[in-house]
């Protein structure tokens, strides 16, 4: 089965045919010839050769142009210029981003007007600790404070020296009064904090081996009646002391321990404790 030749193949082949002459003439070259044989041969070759010569400068000349031409376009071609970003085109927002961009914006207005606030409450939360200091200068009077503010109620706390928060319910039960709770001072931070500066202001802890319980108590008696007990080392009414809890409730830190410090020079310690309930 024949296959046909390539260019590439063609152009060896010629070059081939130029260089070591046709099979003719390779088949001459093997028997005897004439002078004259040789001679025609040698000038055919020759005349091969500058037909051969003369197609590769045609070929040449021919190509020359194309490839400068090329090259001259290559040279003068403008540069391509860079494609421009497209405009960005508003969509309109679907009714889930609006609401987005909706609650951000209240949240900006609200920090900024919390910002300006702020200076205003440090300016009021500074004004509550000057008054609470300077009612610890204030000379205490038995049991006026708490019921000038308010009339006493049936409850009321009281400061109780016991062997434990037990006795000292049992104590009370025995002589007519209700105990609705024990042990206060663990059970209200207000309390607890104000127990604290009546001992800073000379409140013991415990006498003969009798340490202080809070209890909070229903009876009607004034708190003066209990105060006559020995046990009893203070007693006030709850009005009294929850309206002195809601004054200082948005206090933090030390300005609100410093203003239970304040409540606590309103009471009048006892000088003297003796006894058991």
């Amino acid at each position: 089965m024949s296959k046909f030749l390539t260019n590439n193949e063609i152009n060896v082949l010629q070059e081939n045919l130029d260089l070591f002459g046709s099979a003719p003439e390779a088949r001459a070259s093997a028997t005897p010839s004439t002078p004259k044989a040789r001679a025609e041969r040698t000038a055919q070759t020759a005349k091969q050769r500058a037909t051969h010569k003369r197609s590769h400068a045609a070929k040449a000349e021919t190509a020359k142009p194309a490839l400068q031409q090329s090259i001259d376009l290559l040279i003068e071609s403008p540069a391509v210029p860079k494609p421009e970003a497209s405009p960005i085109t508003a969509h309109p927002s679907s009714p889930t981003t609006n609401a987005k961009a909706k609650a951000k914006a209240k949240a900006k207005a609200k920090a900024k007007a919390k910002a300006k606030i702020e200076p205003e409450t440090t300016v009021k939360t500074i004004e509550a600790v000057k008054q609470a200091a300077a009612t610890r200068h204030l000379t205490p009077q038995p049991e006026r404070a708490p019921t000038e503010e308010t009339p006493e109620g049936r409850t009321k706390y009281l400061a109780v020296r016991a062997l434990s928060p037990t006795a000292a319910k049992e104590a009370l039960q025995n002589k007519g009064a209700q105990v609705i709770n024990y042990s206060m001072e663990k059970r209200d931070p207000a309390l607890k904090n104000l127990f604290e500066a009546l001992l800073d202001s000379g409140l013991e802890y415990r006498i003969e081996n009798l340490p202080v319980h809070w209890l909070l108590i229903e009876d009607d008696h004034p708190t003066a009646h209990h105060t006559l007990n020995n046990s009893v080392e203070l007693a006030f009414c709850s009005n009294w002391f929850e309206q002195q809890k809601a004054r200082i409730r948005r206090l933090r830190g030390v300005d609100y321990i410093d203003a239970c410090a304040g409540i606590a020079q309103q009471l009048q310690l006892k000088s003297q404790t003796r006894g058991i309930i």
